[in-house]
């Protein structure tokens, strides 16, 4: 199994995973058909399937503790994009999220199981997976692959901004110096790109693209991600002195080459400190 793993997981880094046709969607929305895209995830994060009847079951217990913020959150998701709300209904994303809500709670004796992003996250998710799947995958993440990045504390969200500055110093001291000289830390703009782990990156055909990268090379990647996209604006921020506007008003993304460009910054990094504290930080903060 594990070899299979790591074939697959090449297969994907090296070719990525193909569109979701037509034919496929359609099977989603009408007889809630998980698609090639969303069956290669489940098995790249190691998802346990949730039995029917305790998915109804949860559902049956009605709004988890969190449910007033879930559905604020719900509500202002995707909201200006005409083709999410086509594919993905408000009332769908509050069920997965009250489903995830109660499971987290019994597993930890009722604690605050809803953070800021996961409404993101499993929108994206709901555009390639059916609701039971759905809760799969993002309890897959919260257990085992960035635990940290959706506790209640947001701790490894945290570390990963400041880990975005560290890189930027690293790979392109100008730049980090001219952010820094301008008191614009990644806390201040790249909370909610890490926080929804990019799916806040237009547009959503390219944002799946990098929930696949992350979903093969780990979660710690976002931070690569997130370096990639500030650099690829490199010109524009040192010829500002007021850069914020710059980084609120980016471009849409292309998956393919911001996922090129974090390689890149990636094989830049010679401090292994910063490289293992890159790769730890979803589990160790």
């Amino acid at each position: 199994i594990e070899e299979a793993l790591r074939v697959l997981q090449e297969q994907v880094s090296q070719h990525g995973i193909p569109p979701t046709c037509p034919q496929e969607q359609e099977a989603l929305r009408t007889r809630s058909c998980t698609t090639t895209r969303g069956k290669l995830w489940k098995v790249l994060l190691g998802a346990r399937t949730m039995d029917l009847q305790e998915y109804l079951g949860l559902v049956g217990k009605g709004p988890c503790s969190s449910h007033g913020r879930i559905a604020d959150d719900a509500f202002r998701t995707f909201a200006s994009d005409s083709g999410f709300r086509d594919r993905v209904r408000e009332e769908q994303l509050i069920r997965v999220l009250n489903v995830v809500g109660h499971k987290c709670e019994m597993a930890s004796g009722g604690e605050v199981s809803y953070v800021p992003g996961m409404n993101a996250i499993c929108g994206i998710l709901l555009l390639e997976v059916n609701e039971i799947d759905s809760v799969a995958i993002v309890l897959a993440l919260r257990e085992r692959h960035c635990p940290l990045y959706l506790h209640r504390t947001l701790d490894a969200v945290h570390v990963a901004c400041d880990l975005i500055d560290e890189v930027l110093g690293e790979v392109d001291s100008q730049l980090a110096s001219h952010l820094d000289k301008c008191k614009l830390q990644a806390k201040i703009y790249a909370f909610p790109w890490v926080l929804s782990l990019g799916t806040c990156f237009p547009p959503l055909s390219e944002a799946i693209k990098l929930l696949d990268f992350l979903f093969v090379q780990g979660v710690h990647a976002i931070v690569l991600c997130a370096a990639a996209r500030v650099q690829q604006s490199r010109s524009l921020l040192l010829g500002s002195d007021k850069p914020m506007p710059v980084l609120q008003r980016l471009p849409p993304i292309d998956a393919k080459e911001l996922i090129k460009s974090a390689r890149q910054i990636y094989e830049q990094i010679k401090d292994s400190g910063l490289r293992e504290r890159l790769e730890s930080h979803p589990y160790l903060g």
